[in-house]
């Protein structure tokens, strides 16, 4: 059983599921980000914490330093959903490593996969938490058909690091919507909120379909404002297959971190750009 508890606004009143009947059960959100604040107060006059506020509204989640993973609300091994090159001894304590000294480097497998294919053609949202080593860059979510990107015809990448000071970079190429306009490039407007070393989190919402014809890509950094740019094509026009999804990595070519551990990755459906700047805050 539960803990009694009451939901108030940030001005210190209740929150119901009507506005003249206090005492109504509440409606299950979800989401608990964006719109009036609120606290939730337990019997005992304290705030009460509840995850799941944060979680309800995220399509997947992959916690490596707990070793939590769940897609589409399951509990799924985490070798189900990653592959390619993943070596599952590189998720230690403090995240998962995918550094230019081991080899792993994994790629989304089975529900994941298809989770992200989807993702493509209804628009999405991906935070990384990164514990960062203060000097390395590399993939976070990069997307090419064939599956070499040094050959790819068609590819989305993304790719965050501080060593050039280029700390959120999203482009494109090619494909069959008329792609390569995409180039949030070399984002260094983020460097004031960036951490040398220690934890960043980083997110962007891919292919948000905001009318007539148009689709919108932004980045956050650490709760900054986000960076957008819309473009005339969704990801799932600019693809005719997709070949690989890579995770934390652009192998092709090499790249990867030095020191840095992904802490975890979250999915959602596409939000916008305030909702996009908290989810990172």
């Amino acid at each position: 059983m539960g803990i009694p508890a009451v939901v108030v606004d940030s001005g210190g009143l209740p929150v119901t599921e009507s506005t003249n009947g206090y005492g109504l059960s509440m409606t299950t959100v979800t989401t608990a980000v964006g719109g009036t604040a609120i606290t939730i107060i337990g019997s005992g006059g304290l705030p009460v914490i509840l995850s799941s506020f944060a979680a309800a509204s995220q399509t997947a989640f992959l916690d490596f330093v707990n070793a939590d993973y769940t897609v589409n609300g399951s509990t799924v091994a985490i070798a189900s959903v990653l592959g390619g090159a993943f070596v599952a001894g590189d998720i230690v304590a403090s995240g998962m490593k995918v550094w230019h000294a081991n080899s792993n480097r994994p790629n989304a497998i089975g529900v994941l996969f298809d989770l992200i294919e989807a993702g493509m053609a209804t628009g999405m949202t991906v935070v990384f938490e990164i514990d960062w080593d203060g000097a390395s860059s590399s993939g976070l979510l990069s997307i090419c058909d064939p599956p070499d990107f040094n050959t790819a015809n068609f590819f989305f990448e993304s790719y965050v690091g501080d060593d050039f000071d280029d700390i959120l970079t999203m482009m494109d190429t090619g494909g069959g919507g008329g792609g390569g306009d995409l180039a949030i490039a070399e984002q260094a407007a983020f460097l004031p909120e960036w951490n040398a070393t220690g934890i960043n989190r980083i997110g962007m919402t891919l292919s948000r379909n905001i009318g007539g014809g148009q689709y919108r890509y932004a980045g956050a950094v650490n709760g900054q404002t986000a960076v957008s740019q819309d473009v005339g094509y969704s990801m799932e026009t600019n693809f005719p297959s997709i070949a690989k999804i890579a995770i934390g990595h652009i192998d092709d070519f090499s790249i990867a971190y030095d020191a840095s551990y992904i802490r975890s990755i979250a999915f959602y459906p596409a939000v916008d750009e305030t909702t996009l700047a908290a989810l990172t805050a």
